[in-house]
C-alpha cells in the first residue's frame, strides 16, 4: 500500500478537516450567563418537555436534558427527576437557587420559535465552557492536515474523539506485517458542560485493521485548582507533548511481536485489566470471547485482539477504556521470567 493509497483509506474511514469543523460547530458560540444566587427565579411548563425559566421579567426555554442537569447541578438526583411530574420540581429548583442562593452557569445558544433565549445546557459556577472547536483550532497551529476519528462519540455531556496526523506515519511491515502503517495523533476526551477532566492522550491508529489504542501512560489531565495556564495553551501544549511522544510508542508496539504469550495466562491478565481499566461488567463477557476467538500468540496480536474488540461494542465509554486497555498493554508489555505470564 502506497502513501495515496493510505491516505485513501484514512480519507473512507475518518472524517476530514473541514468536515470536522461543521461536526463540532454546533456545540460552538455558547454565551455564558449566571442563574442563581438570590436572584427572583422562577419556572413553568410550556410543551413538550420544554421548560420556561423566568428571570426577573426575562425569559428563557430549556429542553428536559438541560432541567435534569440544572437538578443534578444543585444536588436533586436524576433518578428522582425522573420519577416525579415537572412541576413538583420547579419549587426545589427555586429553592436551591434563590433561597440557598446556590450559583451555576447558563449555556445559552440560539433562540427557541418565540424568540426567547435557548439554554443548551448548565456549568457548575466554577466550569469553563470549552467547545470541541477550540481544540481543532490550536490543532491548526500545528498542522491542517488531519483527520478526525470516533466522531460519533460526540455530544454536549461529552465528547472522546482522536485527531490523526497523516504526517506521522511509522512503517512497521517489517516487524509486525507486509504493508501495515501506523498513523499516530491525540485522543481528546471533553465536556462541553464540565461532567468530566479534559483529558490528552498519545494516539495510534493501525491502518490495515483501523484499530486505535489510546496511551496508558502518556495522558494530560487538565487540573484547574492547579493550573499555571489557561485552556487554550494547555491543549496546545498537550497536542504537542502527546505527539513527541508518537515515535517512542510505536517503538514499545514493535517490541510486542517478540513477547509470547501462553494461552493459560489470557483469561486471567485480561480479566484483570478490565478491572483496572474498569470495562463495564455487561461489556466484558463478549469481549473476552472476542479476544480468546483471537487465540493471541504474543503481546501484539493480544493489543491486536482487545483493540479490535473495541469495534463491538455500543458502549461509547466502553469503546475508550478498550482502546486505553491497548495502550496498557503496550506501556506494561513485561512478563515474569519463571512463569511466563504477563503482568
Amino acid at each position: 500500500m502506497n502513501v495515496n493509497e493510505s491516505i485513501v483509506k484514512l480519507k473512507d474511514n475518518l472524517v476530514d478537516r473541514d468536515k470536522a469543523y461543521a461536526l463540532l460547530t454546533p456545540f460552538d458560540g455558547c454565551v455564558e450567563e449566571e442563574f442563581g444566587g438570590g436572584q427572583n427565579l422562577s419556572f413553568r411548563p410550556k410543551e413538550d418537555d420544554v421548560v420556561v425559566l423566568l428571570k426577573g421579567s426575562k425569559e428563557y426555554s430549556l429542553e428536559k436534558p438541560s432541567l435534569v442537569k440544572l437538578s443534578r447541578l444543585v444536588g436533586i438526583p436524576e433518578s428522582y427527576v425522573e420519577k416525579i411530574p415537572v412541576d413538583l420540581l420547579f419549587p426545589h429548583l427555586s429553592y436551591w437557587l434563590k433561597d440557598k442562593e446556590v450559583v451555576v452557569k447558563g449555556l445559552l445558544k440560539g433562540k427557541d420559535s418565540d424568540g426567547r433565549d435557548r439554554i443548551c445546557g448548565f456549568l457548575k459556577e466554577n466550569a469553563e465552557y470549552y467547545p470541541a472547536t477550540n481544540v481543532l483550532r490550536q490543532a491548526d497551529k500545528i498542522g491542517t492536515d488531519y483527520f478526525l476519528e470516533g466522531a460519533e462519540d460526540i455530544s454536549w455531556r461529552s465528547g472522546t474523539f482522536g485527531l490523526v496526523f497523516p504526517k506521522y506515519e511509522f512503517d512497521v511491515s517489517q516487524e509486525i506485517g507486509v504493508n501495515d502503517y501506523i498513523y499516530g495523533g491525540v485522543k481528546i476526551r471533553l465536556s462541553m458542560f464540565g461532567e468530566q477532566a479534559f483529558k490528552i492522550s498519545a494516539f495510534l491508529l493501525t491502518l490495515i485493521c483501523m484499530n486505535g489504542m489510546v496511551s496508558y501512560k502518556d495522558i494530560f489531565t487538565f487540573n484547574r485548582h492547579r493550573a499555571t495556564v489557561g485552556m487554550d495553551e494547555f491543549v496546545y501544549d498537550g497536542l504537542n507533548a502527546s505527539l513527541s511522544a508518537l515515535s517512542k510508542q510505536v517503538d514499545s508496539v514493535r517490541t510486542l511481536k517478540n513477547i509470547a504469550l501462553d494461552s493459560e495466562h489470557i483469561v486471567p491478565y485480561v480479566e484483570a485489566m478490565f478491572d483496572k481499566i474498569g470495562i463495564h461488567q455487561r461489556t466484558r463477557v463478549g469481549v473476552l470471547e472476542a479476544i480468546v476467538s483471537k487465540s493471541p500468540k504474543t503481546m501484539y496480536e493480544l493489543m491486536n485482539a482487545i483493540t479490535a474488540a473495541a469495534h463491538t461494542v455500543e458502549n461509547r465509554n466502553d469503546v475508550f477504556n478498550l482502546q486505553l486497555l491497548g495502550g496498557f498493554v503496550v506501556d506494561h508489555a513485561e512478563r515474569c521470567g519463571s512463569c511466563h505470564r504477563p503482568f
